[in-house]
């Protein structure tokens, strides 16, 4: 049965249709107009059939080297020099892929003539659960992800079920580290219920709407990030992008790893998230990311790559970082804490594994 779609108001001044797609098809309305169509370039086929097109289409790697100052330079020369559309304040910018290239569309989009239509159609769990919705876009500066950038709200998201379907099994275990981070931001019941996933039946796309409705939740509090109230959605986050950035493991397995971290620190701290984490820890897509993952190798980064990891993260004012603690499922902390305390916990957790000779879940 088709999804009805809904929109979700995120300021005064801007609204997200969110749409639920079977078919690819439904792109073949953008790309008869004279439209700017961004598309990851592993997804070339899939554009291919679309015949008599009268948008620009740009391929682009779906990777963070897309998110530089010279690509969006290129990109901007190909619109403003292209002759097979008058670019105009109606012209809207189409972006088909994952995270990064939303990331990139995202900002080009509000920039080019103030601001064009954005539509995005993501191709990636990851984007489709989490990144797409709530506005924030950017590129990287210096080696520092997202230095450069806005917050500017798509007009419509098109989930496309023909098109998340094709990514492989270890892509859906990366969008069940955020479909997981989101069900406990939200509610017990929806945090129990996605830890009895196994992966062999799960069916992420049945879950997008409730995902989506818990992050707009979220979003629509605090939609730039001024009250904090946002910050909560980085449950698990501050060592998933350590992890990430320092020993390339994918996001998704990240935040899975960055929840595990936090959730035995809030342990040792003293609060009650004991039954959270024994329920956590009952999943069996969790425990065979922690099994393959937490180990010594982990806990290798020196206290010198992780005071400057940490020292480049968002959440940091002057030298303190606001964590976000778990404390109950829909109810979390934010806490200021030092980059100090990080590294402490980073190592005492460290010393847990080598006591434990590899991975082991550690009884609190």
């Amino acid at each position: 049965m088709k999804k009805r779609s809904k929109v979700y108001a995120q300021t005064i001044h801007q609204q997200t249709e969110v749409v639920f797609e079977e078919s690819l098809h439904v792109l073949a309305a953008f790309m008869a107009e004279p439209n700017i169509i961004l598309v990851d370039q592993k997804l070339k086929k899939n554009i291919a059939s679309f015949k008599n097109l009268n948008s620009l289409v740009i391929y682009l790697k779906g990777s963070e080297s897309t998110k530089s100052l010279p690509v969006l330079t290129n990109t901007l020369n190909r619109i403003f020099n292209s002759r097979k559309f008058e670019l105009s304040k109606k012209t809207k910018v189409v972006v088909v892929g994952g995270g990064t290239l939303g990331d990139f569309g995202g900002f080009l989009a509000h920039i080019v003539k103030r601001g064009l239509s954005l539509i995005m159609v993501p191709s990636t769990w990851l984007s489709a659960i989490d990144s797409t919705h709530g506005g924030k876009n950017g590129i990287n500066f210096r080696k520092i992800k997202n230095q450069i950038g806005t917050v500017y709200t798509a007009e419509k998201v098109i989930l496309v079920r023909e098109l998340l379907d094709q990514q492989p099994p270890d892509r859906t275990v990366e969008g069940f580290g955020e479909l997981i981070k989101i069900a406990y931001l939200n509610s017990p019941g929806f945090y129990k219920r996605i830890c009895k996933e196994k992966l062999s039946s799960l069916d992420l796309f049945s879950y997008l709407p409730q995902a989506i409705e818990a992050k707009y939740h979220i979003v629509k509090k605090d939609p730039f990030e001024t009250k904090g109230i946002r910050y909560l959605l980085n449950f698990g986050h501050t060592m998933a992008h350590v992890w990430e950035a320092q020993l390339g493991i994918h996001h998704g397995i990240t935040v899975i790893l960055g929840m595990y971290f936090d959730f035995l620190w809030a342990a040792n701290l003293g609060y009650p998230v004991n039954k959270d984490l024994q329920t956590f820890f009952s999943s069996e897509i969790v425990r065979g990311v922690l099994g393959l993952f937490y180990h010594e190798s982990l806990f290798s980064i020196s206290s010198q790559v992780l005071k400057s990891s940490l020292a480049a993260d968002k959440k940091k004012e002057n030298q303190h970082v606001r964590y976000i603690f778990p404390y109950k499922p829909g109810k979390l902390k934010i806490e200021s804490v030092t980059v100090e305390d990080i590294c402490a916990e980073y190592q005492r957790q460290a010393k847990l594994i080598g006591q434990s000779r590899g991975f082991a879940f550690v009884e609190v």
